[in-house]
C-alpha cells in the first residue's frame, strides 16, 4: 500500500440485487504522515528555503540501428563488436560529460539530495523487483542505499513504472556513472531495467523482448563468464506461452553457464501459494513442460520461501534457474531470498565467489 496517498473517505458498493450505493468509511485512528521526510508518526513544521537548481546540461544521445542474424531491426543506443551469433548492444551510461567522459564519483552532497556512490568492493549480483514504482524520490534514495549496503554490481529492476522519457534522469539520480539497458526500445510496454557498474562487470546485451532481457556477463577479476536472462513474465497463462517458447529457443545457442532469474509470474508446485485461490493444473503445466524440455533446474535457495505477498496471499513466483554447465562449474553458489525492503517482492541475491 502506498502510504503517501490519502485514505479513502467513501467507497462504492454493489449489493446482491445489483444496486449501487456509497458507504462512508470511518477509521478508529489515522496515522500521521510527514510529506517532508516521508515518515509516519509526525509532521515536520519546518519552512525550508527553496533550492536553487542549476540548469541541466543537455547530453546528446547517439542512436544506431542494428540488425540481427534474422534480418530484423531494432533501435538501440551505442555500438560495439559482435558476439558469435548475436549483435552486440552497447548500453546507455547513466551520467556522462557532454564530451563523453564519465563523471567521477565523490563523497560530496549533490543538489538533488543524493550522495554519490563511493568506491566499494564489487562482489554481488542482485535482482530487485519494485512493484511500488520508482517515480518517488524517497524510493530512489532507498534503492541507492540498498546498492551501497549490498555492494551490488548488476541489478534487474522490474515494474519500475517510469515513463521512457524519464528513465535516464531517474537512473542517473540512483547510480550516476553506471550503464543500463531497458526493453522499452523494442516494446513501449516493457518494464525491465538492466543496470550495472562497468567497473565491476562487462555486460553485453544480446536480445530482449517484452518479457525478458538476455545478456552476456563477464567478471574479469574472478575469471567468470556466463549468460544471464532477466525475466518478467506476463500475468496470464496464455501471455506467458511466448516466454517459454523464447527461452527454449535461446537455449539452443547457449554453450556457457546460463542463469535465468526473477519474476516468472508463475507457480511450479501446489505449495507455492498460500491463502489464495487453489492452484489449478493448468497454471503448472506450461512451467513444468518448459523445465522438462530444457537443461534448466532450480538453483538452491536460502532464506524466505514465498517471494511475493499482498499481506494476505503469499506466493512463490520469483526463481533462479541455471543450466547444467553452471551447476558443474559453480555448484557452491546459491540464491538468497531476502527481505523485500520497500517492494512487495523479495530480493533474490547471488554472491559471485570462486569455489
Amino acid at each position: 500500500m502506498d502510504i503517501t496517498r490519502p485514505l479513502l473517505e467513501i467507497v462504492t458498493v454493489i449489493d446482491t440485487n445489483g444496486e449501487v450505493f456509497e458507504q462512508e468509511v470511518s477509521y478508529d485512528s489515522k496515522p500521521q504522515y510527514c510529506s517532508t521526510c516521508c515518515q509516519l508518526g509526525h509532521t515536520c513544521q519546518i519552512n525550508q528555503q527553496k533550492q536553487i537548481i542549476p540548469p541541466r546540461v543537455e547530453v546528446k544521445k547517439t542512436k544506431q540501428v542494428w540488425q540481427n542474424k534474422n534480418g530484423k531491426e531494432a533501435e538501440i543506443r551505442g555500438g560495439g563488436k559482435e558476439e558469435e551469433g548475436w549483435a552486440k548492444v552497447k548500453a546507455n551510461s547513466a551520467s556522462k560529460h557532454p564530451e563523453g567522459v564519465i563523471l567521477e564519483d565523490t563523497n560530496t552532497e549533490t543538489n538533488n539530495g543524493f550522495t554519490p556512490l563511493a568506491e566499494h568492493t564489487l562482489q554481488q549480483m542482485i535482482q530487485v523487483a519494485l512493484a511500488v514504482g520508482l517515480n518517488k524520490l524517497y524510493k530512489q534514495k532507498e534503492l541507492r542505499r540498498l546498492i551501497t549496503k549490498e555492494s551490488l554490481t548488476i541489478l534487474a529492476i522490474i515494474e519500475h513504472r517510469v515513463k521512457k522519457q524519464n528513465t535516464a534522469q531517474i537512473i542517473n539520480k540512483i547510480v550516476s556513472g553506471w550503464n543500463w539497458y531497458d526493453n522499452t526500445c523494442l516494446d513501449s510496454k516493457g518494464r525491465i531495467w538492466l543496470v550495472w557498474n562497468p567497473r565491476g562487470v562487462d555486460v553485453t546485451v544480446l536480445q530482449s523482448s517484452l518479457q525478458y532481457i538476455h545478456c552476456c556477463v563477464r567478471d574479469s577479476a574472478k575469471n567468470m563468464k556466463f549468460e544471464f536472462t532477466a525475466v518478467y513474465g506476463l500475468h496470464t497463462v496464455d501471455d506467458r506461452k511466448g516466454l517459454w517458447d523464447d527461452l527454449k529457443s535461446l537455449e539452443t545457442g547457449i554453450q556457457d553457464p546460463w542463469l535465468v532469474m526473477r519474476d516468472f509470474n508463475a507457480v511450479l508446485k501446489q505449495e507455492d501459494r498460500k491463502n489464495g485461490s487453489q492452484i489449478q493444473d493448468g497454471e503448472l503445466r506450461d512451467f513444468e513442460n518448459f523445465l522438462n524440455s530444457t537443461s534448466l533446474a532450480e538453483m538452491k535457495s536460502v532464506g524466505r520461501y514465498y517471494t511475493w505477498t499482498n499481506n494476505h496471499v503469499y506466493s512463490k513466483i520469483d526463481r533462479a534457474l541455471v543450466n547444467h554447465v553452471w551447476l558443474s562449474l559453480w555448484p557452491h553458489l546459491e540464491v538468497a531470498v531476502r527481505d523485500p525492503y520497500f517492494s512487495d517482492h523479495a530480493l533474490l541475491c547471488i554472491t559471485l565467489t570462486e569455489q
